[in-house]
């Protein structure tokens, strides 16, 4: 729509003509319009509201009265804003006097003025229209400054709102439920439908009478929007109408057009839809209460169109809105009664209205009921009262705005507050004021330096610090606490309670946590964001405190840490084992199990964190810790065995000393935590190269002799696979050489054992007698060609056959002297070391005995070594009686712990027995011993004639006396004095029959006898 003059009311004309402005032939058009009104605006807007349909009442009757037919006046307001208010009457004929019509007159207020139907409604109620129009005057019309007013109108205007209704037949609960049906319709798709109980030619006068007492009961907003018709005749959904008049007979039951709409028929007093309980509105009984006070209403009415002007329409379209402002308007009143009845929410409205930035001046009015209230409340906790979490919150949030001549008393409120609440110890209240105040940073500043400043520390201050200490989980926790106090009060920094508090709580909280070096870790890297914040901040805070509570963190590492659970990577990430020596200093202030504890450690920090460590790593370490260290790093390298950890794994069996390594348990561990038994074969090639397994480019004997008793254990068949024998026995390292043979002699049957010791003896008779068979043949065939066996042959004589003799060797009562072993395991008191035991028969030998220097023969015969700065300990004692012990010697068993040895039954054969198993095991030995035996395949091949002639009486006697010795029965009582050497520092096992020189004279090492 256009206008030619600016804030002109326009006006539009239409009914049944001749012709009009939009057709040229006759029929219903709009016959005169103002300028102003744009074609199109008449044509979408305007003409569907021209209409007019008699009521059925009077059309049925054939009334022809026109009088008697209701004015159907209408309001709606445009989507831009103008305000259209217009009125259809009934015409009984047209200008042809033959058919019935009707007449529209509508006035189009422009948006500017549309703000006058909130104070001028009754006005426009009673708008004066014109009833016909001649078009011979032409299609223009003047625009108007106002609206005219009716003229003569009713006395009915005198009646009281309350009189009005109830002669309409409307009650106080119906009114109710009209009004909110009204003020719902109005801001959403819903209409409102009343049926008045008044006959047809009254409805559009009553009506008129409903709605203004219904404009004087709803807020500006409300009049603004609101669109309505005073009569149809029946229900019908227009666009901009929100609340209709119909004629009483035209709301049905059940009618699907109107369903989800407001129906009131007054006549029958059925409501549909607006069946609200009127105690959850209490707006609606304030409204009611003003009905009487028009006064009152519209100062109310004012108030919350100030209040709401800066929101948006949906919340000035609210009736909840409404409601709280009901209520601010009597709080400020003075009726104090309806805030106690629910504080919290009150306050919590007044600062949805004040809070919006630039809010405050324009809503001056709330904010003195806010203060109002805020002084009550102030009160009431000087009495001792402790006040409702929400009102506190409430007074919370209105900090930022309070401005500062406000500040200081909220605060004070909070400090009242939170002293009544521990006073009366209701921990819980004064828990969530402090945690109100935390969340308000400026707040929280404010307060705690009044606290620190009116010497209230430990009364508001401590108690809560403690608690915040308590409810942190983690001790970096506990760090940054410290970093955020520090940070926003840096007095606190000086508090000894404090700093108390701080230190206690890590420690506990490091007791508690399953890992330990991880929660210390965090808290060190929470150490330096703190720092880091303080230096942002410019304010440098000490940073003392700081390095006071790292320095409780690594302390609980050292002195309460169990080290069975820690694992490699927790281990080798603390961070103040970098610094050994000063590791060292700082742990010799405590006690010996903390000194222990800080050696164990650095042992283990040196062990796995140096990319090549070595056996310097246990420098200065007792027995018990060594062994510790050792646990430890076995427990990680379980998981870890492969070629690079090799060094690593050797570390953890050294025993110190002269003593080496443990070389049978160190294979036994590769054996069990390898991924195969292809490892122990790498770790041996690979510790052919490293010092602690060689001396003078040979094995140590005791790593020879583990080599050794690891294949007769583990792997007896090892020589028997091709893919092994390939890959690690064919070309071992030079140094291995002799132990892999060794292993393989070992492994082999005990007749091939046989003949590789005796091999060339074997030889020389194999020799001697081939040439024997050559002379032997020669001179045969000699003696033939000289016809001697031309002769006839005597008859053969059966004689039994020989039986050859068993070699009689007496059993002896025993030697002399002997000797066996007794090895002391290493305790947390003591360190490992072995025994020997010397017997003798005669009582004074003893006394003669010494002791200076001994020799050890390891019984495979690889290697002897000698210790004589052992320091042996001689003592002589005389033997108690005892039991028969029997000693067993040692044919080539494998080093069991309990040192017994098992009798080969292969040893005993004889003769015949020996020449066959000779037959068929000579290549055996052969092949195990390729590298050393210089016989030939024909050689070593024999017939049974041929071995009993190898197995002749002397070497039955030899290998009776070096192979099968006759168990010997030992008579304690037989021996009359002892001595024991002890050999500190030698603490690995001492094969059995082993050869112990002592001064000179040589004694072979037996079973300890049985108790």
């Amino acid at each position: 729509m256009t206008q030619t003059t600016p804030h002109k009311i326009q006006q539009q004309l239409y009914t049944r003509e001749r012709r009009g402005i939009f057709r040229s032939a006759e029929g219903f058009d709009t016959i005169a319009r103002s300028k102003g009104l744009d074609h199109s605006f008449i044509k979408k807007i305007l003409h569907p509201f021209c209409l007019y349909d008699a009521p059925t009442e009077l059309s049925a009757r054939g009334e022809k009265d026109t009088s008697l037919y209701p004015d159907a006046i209408h309001l709606f307001h445009t989507d831009a804003g103008q305000t259209v208010l217009g009125r259809s009457i009934y015409q009984a004929t047209d200008f042809t006097g033959l058919r019935s019509a009707f007449f529209t007159h509508n006035y189009v207020i422009p948006k500017e003025r549309s703000e006058e139907v909130v104070h001028n409604y009754s006005t426009w109620l009673h708008a004066e229209f014109v009833d016909s129009y001649d078009i011979e005057l032409g299609i223009d019309i003047p625009d108007l400054d106002q609206v005219p007013l009716l003229a003569g109108r009713s006395n009915q205007g005198e009646l009281s709102p309350i009189e009005r209704l109830a002669s309409l037949n409307i009650n106080e609960k119906i009114f109710k439920q009209l009004l909110f049906a009204v003020m719902t319709a109005s801001s959403s798709k819903k209409k409102v439908y009343v049926a008045l109980d008044v006959p047809a030619q009254q409805i559009s006068a009553k009506a008129t009478q409903l709605l203004e007492v219904l404009y004087a009961s709803l807020p500006y907003e409300f009049r603004r929007q609101l669109g309505f018709m005073t009569y149809a005749n029946e229900p019908q959904s227009k666009k901009g109408v929100h609340l209709m008049f119909v004629e009483r007979s035209s709301l049905r039951a059940n009618d699907r057009n109107t369903e989800k709409d407001f129906t009131f028929d007054l006549h029958t007093q059925r409501v549909t839809n607006a069946d609200l309980e009127v105690s959850k509105l209490p707006y609606l009984d304030f409204i009611w209460s003003n009905l009487s006070s028009p006064d009152r209403a519209e100062q109310f009415y004012q108030f919350a169109d100030t209040m709401l002007s800066d929101l948006g329409l949906m919340r000035r379209m609210a009736i909840s809105s409404y409601q709280e402002l009901a209520l601010f308007f009597q709080i400020e009143e003075g009726n104090v009664v309806l805030f106690n009845e629910s504080k919290g929410a009150i306050l919590r409205g007044l600062l949805e209205y004040i809070s919006p930035p630039g809010a405050l001046s324009v809503k001056m009015r709330l904010n003195d009921i806010y203060l109002a209230a805020f002084d009550r409340e102030f009160d009431l906790i000087k009495q001792g009262h402790v006040p409702d979490i929400a009102v506190v919150e409430a007074f919370k949030d209105y900090y930022p705005i309070s401005g500062r001549n406000n500040e200081g008393k909220i605060v004070r409120y909070f400090i009242v507050a939170i002293n009544n609440a521990i006073s009366q110890k209701r921990k819980d209240v004064a828990t969530s004021f402090y945690s109100m105040i935390e969340s308000h940073p400026p707040l929280s500043k404010t307060f705690f330096d009044m606290v620190f400043a009116g010497g209230l520390s430990k009364q508001l201050f401590e108690p809560y610090i403690q608690q915040k200490f308590t409810a942190a989980p983690k001790p970096k926790d506990v760090m940054k606490l410290v970093g955020i106090w520090g940070k926003a009060h840096p007095a606190v920094l000086s508090n000894a309670n404090f700093i108390d508090m701080a230190k206690s709580h890590i420690q506990d909280k490091l007791r508690r946590d399953p890992q330990p070096v991880s929660a210390v870790n965090a808290l060190l890297d929470q150490q330096q964001q703190v720092e880091r914040e303080w230096r942002g901040t410019g304010s440098n805070p000490d940073v003392d405190l700081l390095d006071q509570l790292a320095y409780v963190a690594n302390l609980f590492l050292l002195t309460e840490m169990s080290l069975d659970k820690i694992t490699k990577d927790q281990l080798l990430s603390i961070h103040f084992l970098k610094q050994r020596a000063e590791v060292k200093a700082w742990a010799a202030k405590f006690e010996q199990r903390v000194q222990s504890n800080a050696a164990v450690m650095l042992a283990a920090y040196s062990w796995f964190g140096e990319s090549h460590p070595d056996e310097r790593v246990f420098n200065g370490l007792t027995p018990m810790e060594m062994d510790r260290v050792q646990e430890l790093g076995c427990q990680w390298l379980q998981e870890h065995v492969n070629t690079e950890e090799f060094e690593r794994i050797t570390l953890a069996f050294y025993q110190g000393g002269r003593a080496g390594l443990n070389y049978s348990g160190l294979l036994n561990f590769v054996l069990k935590h390898g991924r195969n038994k292809e490892m122990v074969y790498e770790f041996m090639e690979w510790s052919a190269n490293q010092p602690l397994f060689t001396q003078d480019r040979r094995l140590t004997p005791a790593y020879a002799s583990a080599i050794v008793s690891y294949f007769k254990k583990h792997d007896r068949d090892a020589f028997k696979k091709r893919d092994l024998v390939k890959r690690y026995f064919n070309s071992p390292s030079p140094v291995l050489k002799s132990a892999y043979s060794k292993a393989k002699v070992e492994l082999s049957s005990p007749l091939a054992r046989l003949i590789h010791r005796n091999k060339r003896k074997l030889f020389l008779s194999s020799a001697v007698i081939g040439v024997l068979v050559i002379v032997v043949v020669g001179g045969m065939f000699a003696l033939k060609a000289a016809g001697v066996f031309d002769k006839e042959e005597p008859p053969v004589v059966a004689t039994q056959p020989v039986t050859p003799l068993e070699p009689n060797i007496p059993v002896s009562s025993g030697p002399e002297v002997v000797v066996y072993a007794e090895q002391i395991k290493a305790t947390a008191d003591k360190q490992g070391e072995t025994k020997l035991v010397f017997l003798f028969k005669e009582a004074g030998t003893c006394q003669q005995f010494k002791g200076d220097k001994v020799t050890i023969e390891s019984a495979d015969g690889l290697e002897s070594e000698a210790y004589s700065d052992l320091e042996p300990e001689v003592t002589c004692e005389v033997v108690p009686e005892a039991t028969m012990i029997e000693g067993k010697g040692d044919t080539n068993s494998s080093h069991s712990t309990d040192n017994k040895i098992t009798p080969d039954p292969k040893d005993n054969m004889t003769g015949e027995d020996a020449g066959e198993s000779a037959t068929k095991e000579l290549d055996v030995s052969k092949e195990l011993d390729a590298d050393q035996a210089d016989l030939s395949s024909e050689d070593a091949v024999t017939t049974d004639k041929d071995a009993e002639k190898v197995k002749n009486p002397a070497t039955d006697k030899e290998e009776v006396e070096s192979k099968e010795k006759t168990p010997l029965t030992l008579k304690l009582s037989d021996y009359k004095s002892s001595v024991t050497l002890t050999l500190k520092k030698l603490t690995q096992e001492i094969p059995m029959d082993s050869t112990i020189e002592v001064s000179g004279q040589k004694y072979t090492l037996v079973e300890k006898p049985a108790e």
